[in-house]
């Protein structure tokens, strides 16, 4: 009978689901930002409430199976639809040699393995791929939503900062979650019970709350953020909102999240006021930066340790950085599985510089890479043209790329879907010109016939 019940519960769920996916796709992507902005918590609470491991476990690839299952529906919808064709092409394309590599590629690692560094690398795909094929409505619609999840979530992880860290150990049950839950122990600080990297060199707390952890708070907030500023027009409170985002991007102390928000704003100021109007706002704005880090004094502290070169977190980029100058690529790579440090976790053999161009070039070669490459400018460029705020977009993605020089961000869901995604929303700003031609051939499709109108009787 349970399994039964189960059954039912789960096709109503799937076609909830595809239902959503195929009439309100912005409504399905706000889900999944939901779940990344909620889910690490939720789990936590529903351990410490004493559900087993297990099925917690495999709750954590929700958020895959929700994002994948909406790219292939979105693909049929634009194909049934007869719009953007050439993108939907792209992915069926991208996905037959992603398949190609893992059924003719040899790789010394376990399956396991293999598909868990593939997943990585599909992050950027599927992130670009579950925006590039919303219509301008529901890219800004999907984008205001964006917002409004992502600033109590801000909230809350500010009260969270304040509270001491038995509520994070005891109430939500961080430290367990990660041992049980997640499976990473070795993460865990000794003195605490709480993840080494929830507080910076010198001992502050770095603000997490629902987002699972500091890296990836500091991501979905810089998105949102700019998200906010370019939707402003849009908002409630526009300037609250901008506030509460801004103060909880600097707390987070993640350096790539500072940086995607620099890029975007500053991109975002010369397509606003222009290059020499944007010069003398934004020497103005690193004035006030710069008497923030001067007044605030754990950012004072932490960026001082960073230029004396006593943060930990430097030095490690440091010598991985440099580790990664003696490797040598070839053009095939080695296999899937053979590079990452998500790989290295369960591969002892896989080769890790903290950098998601070593991971790829040394799983899939040069060749590999550079269709990966071409794949996601390609869909970049789908997702970005037409849009007098583009330059906004691209720039949160060309910080994004730099910061993967010294970071696997790029190869993880949370550290890179909400920067992805962000990006493409930007073009459904009102500043983005009228609909295209996607909104309206979708809708049109997807509208229910109109009924038959009688005909007046022809005078004879």
């Amino acid at each position: 009978m349970t399994i039964a019940v189960l059954t039912v519960v789960g096709l109503v769920l799937a076609g909830g689901w595809v239902a959503l996916c195929w009439r309100a796709a912005h409504l399905a992507l706000l889900v999944i930002l939901v779940v990344l902005i909620v889910g690490s918590h939720v789990l936590a609470l529903l351990h410490t409430l004493g559900i087993e491991s297990g099925p917690l476990r495999a709750a954590l690839a929700v958020k895959d199976v929700l994002a994948w299952s909406m790219l292939l529906l979105l693909v049929l919808r634009a194909v049934v639809t007869r719009t953007r064709i050439a993108p939907a092409l792209l992915v069926i394309a991208a996905l037959a040699a992603i398949v190609g590599f893992l059924v003719f590629g040899t790789s010394p690692a376990p399956l396991g393995v293999r598909l868990e560094s593939i997943r990585g690398a599909l992050v950027p795909f599927v992130s670009l791929g579950c925006a590039a094929f919303l219509t301008t409505g529901e890219r800004r619609r999907a984008a205001i939503g964006f917002v409004a999840v992502t600033v109590p979530a801000a909230v809350y992880a500010l009260v969270e900062m304040t509270l001491p860290s038995s509520y994070l150990l005891g109430v939500i049950g961080v430290g367990r979650f990660w041992v049980d839950v997640k499976g990473v122990p070795l993460f865990l600080d000794p003195a605490t019970g709480l993840p080494g990297n929830f507080f910076v060199t010198s001992g502050f707390p770095r603000l997490t709350g629902t987002f699972g952890d500091p890296l990836s708070a500091g991501t979905i907030i810089a998105a949102a953020l700019v998200v906010a500023l370019v939707y402003r027009e849009r908002l409630r409170a526009p300037n609250l909102c901008a506030v509460i985002l801004t103060v909880a991007l600097l707390l987070t102390f993640t350096r790539g999240g500072w940086i995607v928000a620099a890029f975007g704003v500053a991109a975002l100021l010369v397509v606003r006021l222009g290059v020499a109007r944007a010069a003398v706002v934004g020497t103005a704005g690193a004035v006030v930066a710069g008497v923030v880090a001067l007044v605030v004094t754990p950012i004072r502290t932490y960026l001082e340790g960073i230029l004396a070169g006593r943060d930990s977190s430097t030095l490690a980029h440091q010598e991985a950085l440099s580790a990664a100058g003696r490797l040598r690529f070839t053009l095939w790579g080695q296999g899937w599985g053979t590079g990452g440090t998500v790989a290295q976790n369960s591969f002892a053999e896989a080769v890790t510089a903290e950098s998601t161009y070593v991971a790829l070039l040394t799983q899939i070669g040069y060749v590999g890479t550079l269709l990966l490459a071409l794949i996601v400018v390609a869909l970049v460029v789908s997702g970005l043209r037409h849009s007098p705020v583009a330059p906004v977009g691209a720039a949160m993605l060309v910080a994004l790329a730099i910061g993967g020089i010294v970071s696997e961000n790029m190869l993880t869901f949370t550290g890179a879907f909400p920067v992805f995604v962000g990006a493409l929303l930007l073009t459904g700003a009102p500043t983005a010109g009228p609909a295209d031609d996607g909104s309206v051939a979708v809708s049109a499709a997807l509208a229910p016939p109109a009924p038959d109108t009688p005909r007046a009787p022809v005078p004879a």
